[in-house]
């Protein structure tokens, strides 16, 4: 086992053992098998006698093994020669130092450590050992991992960031944390770059101390950093000076801080300062600085300036009475006159409180059967509503013009035609005059007011009264299309036909010039239908009128009379239905109606009206049971006249007063069934007048002896009159906002003021006053009483009806016996100072303080009362008003909290904007070079006689490493030699060899258990035995067995390693780790003779696909004949097939010529026979 590195110290000793000297190192030598030739031919001075039994001994000596002093490719993953390593020799002394500094020399031994050159492994270590070991044994080296380094150079994160660390924002903390969630480390504020775009480029070329191993899925984040969204802002209004005090509140909640601003900063708090407070004009100019250490905002808040304003003053209380002149109120009774007409009620209050509508009501009511009556009120606006009120004017419904379920807006559904009944009395219907986008009629159910149906067909208003056909199934009406419309007025499911659809339209201009109609529809009792219209008639401007026919689908024309004017009043039939009466702007006709050529022809002969076109006629004409004809004109005047077959008499007029914009002009007479015609005007009233007496009618200046009554509207009225079934009661609509009822006069003693309106200082809701609390005095206050409740109206006075009738003429004095409670009077301009700029809530947040005034020694008690500031004056004076009342009346002092501050200015919010890691940046950490647990140039040298068990273990879990294991010595009968190594990922064992001169050597066993990626590789058995040991190889669930062999005095010997069933076998020459002469010339004509076998085989297999590739070639070819042989056979199949119709079609032919043949012979057979 020596070796010529280190030659050993030879020693000769006499017999008895001592030693006498030295051979000299010239007479040793050692040769190739381990052992030491010393020559004695020259004898050492230290033997001077002759003897026997000198003995030769080799002191011990120790060597590294030339072959192994070198270890390459260690590791991987080093960029450059490691800085720590640990070595511990055979002595068990550790030595760690820096190998990048230096050779590191240990028991005798030097080693060196050098990056490697070979291109694909300079990322490797090479060690190499030098010197003589001064002890057997082991030499361990740990080399310490290299660096470890990031994945990526640098992370891109977070969103918003400022790159002013300074006045703007603070550089975030960046922190690493582990792929757990934990921090591992935080980068270095010089490795933190904020960018322009308000992200940060994290450097990660150096790692924190933090990470020590490692990972995946490391992340970095960046704390949130934060800034003001502003630094500067305009505060206030109305600063005179800067404010004594100005706060800054930080979003942490820790105090406030305040300051006066004139005296420098204030602040910081949560790292924000008030840098200056300057005045602009009389705002305020703030300017913050700092960076904030909060999320949240910044309430920046302000002392208001001197408040503006003062008010005080005395008031005293005041109660509701009507005693002396304060408020009582004196009627009178006198005796009833013919001509005033008894009002029953009028839908205003206090029938209706509050009144039912404030519009005007122009067109006429309608009264049902029992009593009720239906109007419609309209105002300049369009806007329109339809009522109900009950036979004592009591309200019952009212609705927008368009009902619940129509439009929810009633604007501009103008009404200026009357409204009718169905003659089921169970529909209203009401014409629409208004622009095109509503309808032109609406149906009402009476009992609701809900719509039932509705018209709109055409763009054009509809401008007349309409009518029901005699069997209620139609509805007619004009409009300003030029057409009279028939309308369905029921339904009809069996026809398809909703109420409201249209049934026909007459054109007036499909006969003759045609114009606007509108002149009411009348229809007589066999159901024609007669109307009037606006056309170019026998003179310029002139109209006509029309008979006309329903016949279902079509007005078909009856007759047409052209007149001097535009037709525009409705016209009426006599009672007998033989003449129709109508006017025009120039003349009145009487037009006969009778079948015959007289039919259309005016009975007058075209009688010019008496004011030559000046007053044209625009009413619904009427004719009374006595055959009267009454119609009014638009000069203030009512005519009746008399028929008389060839021409018509005037019988009389009444001429109205002045006032109003349409006398006559919508308002129409109607009679009752006793010859009375009643009829409203615009001066303000309306009439009843005898109808068979028009002689004495008079006028309204100087009546006659034919008028009936006058009933005072309170207004201008273009309403008509309707009446009640028995035509006592006249109903008509003023422009005072009210429907009124006139009837007949009373007789006797008559209260010229039935509602008397009196006293003062009553609080509306709170005072309450019965029938017995008002007082009736007076020589004609016997038999009047108060009927209902009086009512307080809201201006403080009461307004009481009386009933009754009073036994004298005279004067009833009317008072209240109970006062209200006491209270106080608004009071107008109070106090001075007050800005007139003032807004709507700084005025209502005026405070009102009422307290006692002893003053005047009689001071009140408050009680409710409270006070409101209601307006500035231009002089800066208050208006107030008061509401409650006091528990005891007296004298107060009202005192008005000051005004707003002469400058103010809101709380001012300064929001923080927070920049935060939005993508958060993630990279995985590797090192640079790792030689985890390595053993290595382990040696064992010299004369050991009988060596014992030799192990050597390594456990590890990732690429551990067994390199350089050696025994080496004169052993004659070593024992077992176990090597064991246990894993799971990638275990290498290499370099595994017993060399020596044993002549028989124990069993080599070799075990490696893991689950991925093992290798066995150079397991060698060296040595010059006879007989090749047993070489025995155990692996788990191993794969990739790599060149196992049993090398000595043999040829190379194939070993087949059986696991878990599978088989794999491994020629020895497939070995890369053996050399050229460790094979013999029979191994190289054995695989001679393999390749030869393999060649012969894949020539083998290589003909028989050329020929498989000739019999699919033929086949191929084959396939195409036959396929076109079937298609030649289909063809002539085809051809035979045709040929076989055409023969039969043929025969066929001949056969049918053949039957007609026969069939003429049958013919000419019978002539012959007949």
């Amino acid at each position: 086992g020596y070796d010529a590195t280190a030659k050993p110290i030879v020693r000769i000793k006499n017999s008895g053992g001592t030693e006498l000297d030295q051979v000299a190192p010239g007479n040793v030598a050692v040769k190739a098998d381990g052992t030491i030739d010393v020559s004695l031919t020259a004898l050492p001075a230290g033997v001077t006698t002759t003897g026997t039994d000198f003995t030769v001994t080799a002191d011990d000596t120790f060597y590294l093994d030339p072959a192994q002093t070198t270890s390459k490719d260690l590791g991987s993953g080093f960029t450059s020669v490691p800085t720590s390593a640990t070595i511990t020799g055979p002595g068990g002394v550790p030595v760690t130092a820096d190998p990048s500094a230096g050779a590191i020399t240990v028991d005798g031994v030097t080693f060196a450590f050098a990056m490697q050159t070979t291109p694909d492994d300079v990322d490797k270590v090479t060690v190499t050992a030098t010197g003589t070991p001064t002890a057997t044994g082991n030499f361990s080296i740990t080399v310490a991992a290299g660096a470890l380094t990031s994945s990526k150079a640098s992370v891109n994160v977070g969103t918003g960031y400022d790159q002013d660390h300074v006045n703007v924002m603070a550089k975030p903390i960046v922190r690493i944390k582990d792929s757990g969630g934990t921090e591992v480390g935080q980068i270095t504020p010089a490795n933190v770059t904020v960018q322009a775009d308000g992200t940060i480029d994290v450097s990660l070329a150096s790692l924190p101390a933090g990470i020590t191993a490692t990972g995946t899925g490391f992340t970095v984040t960046a704390d949130d950093a934060y800034k003001l969204s502003s630094t500067t802002f305009t505060a206030g209004s109305g600063y005179a000076a800067l404010p004594s005090t100005v706060t800054i509140q930080g979003p942490s909640g820790a105090a406030a801080v305040s300051g006066d601003p004139s005296a420098g900063a204030i602040g910081p708090t949560d790292g924000v300062s008030i840098q200056s407070v300057v005045l602009n004009g009389d705002k305020l100019d703030v300017t913050l600085a700092g960076i904030p250490t909060q999320a949240g905002n910044f309430t920046i808040s302000f002392a208001d300036g001197p408040a503006q304003g003062a008010a005080t003053g005395s008031a005293s209380s005041i109660s509701g009475t009507s005693t002396a002149a304060t408020g009582s109120v004196t009627t009178s009774a006198v005796t009833g006159g013919a001509t005033d007409a008894k009002e029953l009620w009028n839908t205003g209050p206090p029938n209706n409180s509050p009144a039912i509508t404030g519009q005007d009501v122009d067109t006429r009511p309608v009264v049902d059967g029992s009593g009720n009556v239906y109007f419609v009120s309209s105002a300049a606006n369009y806007s329109t509503l339809v009522h109900k009120v009950d036979a004592n004017g009591k309200e019952v419904w009212t609705v927008p013009n368009g009902g619940p379920v129509g439009p929810a807006a009633n604007v501009n559904r103008k009404v200026e035609s009357n409204p009718i009944l169905s003659p089921t009395g169970l529909q209203l219907v009401v014409p629409v005059s208004s622009p095109s986008t509503h309808p032109q009629l609406i149906a009402y159910n009476v009992s609701n007011g809900l719509e039932m149906w509705r018209h709109q067909d055409t763009t054009a208003d509809a401008t007349t009264t309409p009518v029901y056909s005699n069997d209620g199934s139609t509805v007619y009406f004009g409009s300003l299309d030029n057409n009279l419309h028939a309308v369905h007025a029921v339904d009809n499911v069996g026809l398809g036909i909703s109420a409201g659809d249209l049934k026909w339209s007459f054109d007036t201009g499909s006969t003759g010039p045609g114009g606007d109609v509108r002149s009411g529809p009348v229809v007589d009792s066999s159901g024609v239908i007669y109307f009037g219209s606006d056309a170019n008639g026998v003179v310029s401007g002139g109209g006509s009128v029309f008979a006309i026919r329903d016949d279902t689908t079509t007005g078909t024309q009856i007759w047409r009379k052209d007149t001097y004017g535009n037709v525009r009043s409705t016209p009426a039939l006599s009672n007998d239905e033989t003449t129709l009466y109508v006017g025009d702007e120039m003349a009145f006709y009487a037009i006969d109606t009778t079948p015959g050529v007289t039919r259309g022809t005016d009975n007058w002969g075209d009688m010019t009206f008496p004011t030559g076109g000046a007053s044209p006629i625009q009413t619904t004409v009427a004719v009374g049971p006595n055959d009267n004809i009454y119609f009014g004109a638009n000069n203030r005047t009512l005519y009746a006249y008399q028929d008389n077959g060839a021409s018509g008499t005037e019988l009389g007029t009444f001429q109205t007063g002045s006032g109003g914009t349409d006398n006559f002009g919508r308002c129409s007479p109607v009679v009752n069934t006793a010859n009375r015609v009643f009829f409203a005007s615009g001066d303000g009233n309306a009439y009843a007048l005898d109808g068979t007496d028009p002689a004495n009618w008079g006028t309204a200046a100087t009546p006659g002896t034919a008028l009936e009554w006058v009933g005072d509207l309170n207004g201008a009225s273009k309403s008509t009159p309707a009446l009640s079934a028995d035509g006592s009661i006249a109903y008509v609509g003023s422009d005072d906002n009210k429907l009124y009822a006139f009837t007949d006069p009373a007789t006797g003693f008559q209260l010229d003021n039935t509602s008397v309106t009196f006293a003062k200082d009553y609080l509306q809701g709170t005072d309450t006053l019965a029938a017995g609390d008002i007082s009736l005095t007076g020589t004609a206050a016997t038999g009047i009483s108060v009927s209902g409740a009086p009512v307080i109206n809201a201006n403080g006075t009461v307004t009481v009806t009386l009933a009754g009738t009073a036994t004298s003429a005279g004067t009833i004095t009317i008072a209240t016996t109970k006062a209200g409670l006491p209270h106080l009077a608004a009071i107008p301009n109070l106090g001075t100072g007050y800005p007139t700029t003032m807004t709507a809530p700084e005025i209502a947040a005026l405070g009102v303080a009422i307290t006692p005034d002893a003053s005047g020694g009689s001071p009140g008690v408050a009680g409710t009362l409270a006070g409101t500031v209601t307006g500035v004056n231009g002089d800066g004076s208050l208006n107030l008003t008061f509401a409650g009342t006091a528990t005891t009346g007296g004298d107060f002092t009202i005192t008005v909290d000051a005004g707003p501050a002469e400058g103010t200015a809101g709380d001012q919010a300064v929001s923080v904007t927070t920049a935060t890691t939005v993508t958060v940046g993630t990279f995985d950490v590797t090192q640079t070079g790792a030689i985890n647990k390595t053993l290595t140039n382990v040696a064992l040298k010299g004369t050991t006689t009988t060596p014992e068990k030799f192990n050597v273990t390594q456990a590890g879990a990732i690429n551990q490493t067994l390199t350089n294991i050696a025994l080496k010595g004169t052993t004659v009968t070593p024992e077992k030699f176990n090597v064991t190594q246990t894993g799971a990922i990638a275990q290498t064992l290499t370099n595994l060899a017993l060399k020596g001169s044993t002549p028989t050597p124990g069993t080599f066993n070799v075990t490696q258990a893991g689950a991925v990626s093992q290798t066995l590789t150079n397991l060698a058995v060296q040595g010059s035995m006879p007989t090749p040991l047993s070489l025995k190889l155990t692996q788990g669930t191993a794969s990739d067995v790599n060149v196992a062999a049993i090398q000595g005095s043999m040829s190379p010997q194939t070993l087949t390693v059986t696991d878990s069933g599978t088989v794999v076998e491994t020629e020895g020459l497939l070995n890369e780790d053996l050399d050229l002469w460790d094979f013999t010339v029979s191994d190289f004509t054995r695989y001679i003779q393999v390749v030869a076998n393999v060649m012969a085989v894949n020539g083998a297999e290589t003909s028989s696909l050329a020929f498989s590739q000739s019999l699919l070639r033929n086949n191929f070819e084959n396939l195409e004949l036959a396929t076109s042989r079937i298609t030649d056979t289909d063809v002539a199949h085809e051809m035979a097939q045709l040929a076989k119709n055409r023969i039969k079609t043929s025969t066929a032919a001949d056969m049918l010529a053949k039957h007609n043949k026969l069939g003429m012979m049958v013919d000419l057979t019978v002539m012959n026979l007949a």
